[in-house]
């Protein structure tokens, strides 16, 4: 007999606070929670797309599994500043946590035109500005 077991509501990732060159200082790591979705290597979600190139190395990181169960458990990966998955990690979570609050502000859901999913680039190159 297969049980049907309830789909969680909410993903919960960690994420810097602040400015990451703070590192693991108190209060520069919390975690936040997103709606969950079945999501793939990446993250690849239904709107949100992160390829992690990384234009002044020429090369791609290796996508985090956010549906691995120990970073289920865990709420995903512990904050690290030379770890390129979880930079991964915390694009995904902060752009789902905006989408989620405009989605609240506007009062109905939001889709990117054509309803295509917005690809994010966490080292699309070196700068201060995000690509």
């Amino acid at each position: 007999m297969a049980h049907d077991y309830p789909k969680p509501k909410r993903r919960r990732l960690q994420i810097y606070s602040a400015d990451p060159l703070q590192g693991n200082s108190s209060g520069n790591i919390v975690t936040i929670d997103v709606p969950h979705e079945r999501i793939s290597h990446g993250p690849v979600g239904s709107r949100i797309a992160v390829v992690d190139y990384d234009g002044s190395k020429k090369c791609f990181y290796e996508p985090v599994d956010l549906e691995n169960r120990a970073l289920l458990k865990s709420d995903g990966l512990r904050p690290s500043e030379s770890d390129p998955r979880f930079h991964q990690q915390m694009v995904y979570a902060v752009s789902m946590k905006v989408l989620e609050t405009v989605e609240q502000a506007i009062g109905r859901p939001f889709h990117f035109r054509g309803k295509k999913k917005l690809k994010l680039l966490p080292h699309g190159f070196r700068g201060s500005n995000a690509f």
